[in-house]
């Protein structure tokens, strides 16, 4: 199992030792292509994916995030959201930097630009505004993006209602929970 840099297992985020290692797993997939987060924050599961993307160096973690100062992120916690300097000093403090390649983007603009440069994902993380439109833009602006066998993780599907009705008015009933409050879709 690849494992974070010592000094990043602090790293402050939202996500249960569950997720994490779901996480893992899936991105560790031997499926070709490159790793797609959507929504940063401070950078917990895109330190857990940069390393594993930097691990197997079967190209970067592209990350989608415009890290402006409202945009639903406040709704999850009563800190505001994390700007963009934070998650980048995290992602430098656990030496994943230079896998990671960042749109700081609404992900309703970046999705379609990675769409027309021909990318393609062997896992996809949705993790961005948690509003039921913008979640239901993000599961039809990524379904193009991944690649056959690929998994399309979804955060807070437990807790998040709209999240959940979004997803499943994307995909139907085709998601499996996972983790502490995930779900996960595969693309046949």
């Amino acid at each position: 199992m690849t494992e974070l840099p010592a000094d990043c297992t602090g790293r402050y985020g939202y996500m249960g030792t569950r997720d994490v290692e779901f996480l893992r797993w899936a991105a560790n997939s031997p499926l070709d292509g490159a790793l797609l987060n959507i929504g940063c924050y401070r950078g917990l599961s895109c330190s857990v994916l940069a390393t594993i993307a930097g691990t197997m160096n079967r190209g970067p973690l592209v990350c989608v995030d415009p890290f402006l100062e409202a945009y639903g992120q406040s709704v999850l916690a009563p800190d505001p959201p994390a700007p963009y300097e934070e998650w980048d000093a995290n992602m430098r403090a656990c030496n994943v930097r230079q896998f990671i390649l960042h749109f700081r983007q609404r992900s309703g603009e970046a999705l379609p630009k990675l769409l027309e440069r021909g990318m393609s994902f062997r896992l996809i993380f949705v993790d961005g505004s948690h509003d039921e439109r913008d979640v239901l833009e993000d599961m039809r602006n990524s379904w193009p993006l991944l690649r056959p066998g690929g998994l399309l993780v979804l955060d807070d599907w437990v807790g998040f209602e709209g999240v959940k009705r979004a997803a499943i008015q994307a995909r139907g009933d085709r998601w499996a929970p996972c983790g502490d409050k995930m779900a996960y879709t595969l693309k046949v």
